[in-house]
């Protein structure tokens, strides 16, 4: 296999880095050798590694000391995997917690290693091919359709988490902003337009309120509402606008808009606190349909201009 990829090997014992090196050598995969994490860091941070092969007990930091290091710092994109000789399930756990790829057992096969390492390589190469479509298409559009009776198993944020992480790149500030105001967005539409809960119902206790709604989704004409969440990225204009809309009976978005528009900071305590978010946290909120359809808009990237 061709293959320009560096791999660093972490392991406390030289022997066995250095032999787990030649291997790799051996196959045409580019390999250095550390032998413990502080090594590692200071590697990491003068080259540029794709994949990091690493021991999980090691004297000082840890394998996964070393990868909660790694993931505090979000300039190293490195895919890990964890070496180690056993593995209870709270490691397990905290690893994959922390972005563990795979796991190797050891004492370590060869010709396991090899494939292990060239089917990760394999994969992220095809991850950053389909990256780089992304960040060089002039549009793209994503559309989904809620079911109001499923909504309490989604979270719209954790959709969109991985599709801004993989496809924008986005500063961490503004890709937190992105993902409040679609939760927002969602669930306002949710209590306010599919569901109609007065301000009374919506101030009640927890379980009082779950049974309420569980009394509306069951009313057929409630139950066939539909929410409509779309995100469309405009890479020419450097813009990502964030809609969506709902089967209510709408409001007067007018009246909200010009009592936020007053307001100075943002204002948690009054009634419409939602729009207020909405209406700091973008360059641009609009509604129509009646009030069924709010949409945001925000620019990718501040220091980038439009694409001419």
């Amino acid at each position: 296999m061709k293959s320009t990829s560096n791999v660093l090997i972490v392991d406390d014992s030289p022997s066995l880095a250095q032999s787990l090196c030649k291997i790799l050598t051996m196959h045409e995969i580019k390999a250095d050798a550390v032998f413990n994490a502080q090594d590692a860091l200071q590697k990491i941070r003068r080259h540029r590694y794709e994949l990091m092969l690493c021991d999980i007990e090691m004297p000082g930091y840890s394998g996964l000391e070393l990868l909660e290091r790694i993931r505090q710092d979000e300039e190293h994109d490195l895919d890990v995997i964890l070496m180690t000789g056993h593995l209870e399930p709270k490691y397990f756990i905290r690893a994959i917690q922390l972005g563990a790829v795979d796991f190797i057992s050891k004492p370590i096969e060869a010709q396991q290693l090899v494939g292990m390492i060239s089917c990760h390589l394999k994969r992220r190469h095809s991850r950053e091919n389909l990256e780089q479509f992304m960040q060089h298409l002039d549009t793209a559009n994503m559309e989904l359709v809620i079911d109001p009776k499923k909504l309490s198993l989604t979270s719209i944020s954790r959709v969109m988490r991985l599709f801004f992480k993989q496809n924008l790149h986005l500063p961490q500030d503004l890709f937190n902003e992105l993902l409040i105001c679609a939760d927002e967005m969602v669930y306002n539409a949710y209590i306010h337009g599919t569901l109609g809960l007065s301000l009374e119902q919506r101030h009640c206790n927890h379980a009082e309120q779950e049974a309420i709604i569980l009394q509306k989704l069951s009313l057929p004409e409630i139950a066939a509402r539909r929410i409509r969440f779309s995100v469309f990225v405009d890479y020419q204009q450097n813009t990502i606008s964030i809609g969506v809309s709902d089967d209510g009976e709408g409001f007067d978005y007018d009246d909200w808009l010009r009592r936020v528009a007053k307001e100075p900071t943002l204002s948690l305590d009054f009634y419409g606190r939602g729009i207020a978010m909405l209406y700091h946290l973008s360059d641009k909120l609009e509604f129509s349909q009646g009030g069924r359809k709010v949409q945001i808009s925000r620019k990718l990237y501040p220091e980038r201009a439009a694409r001419i």
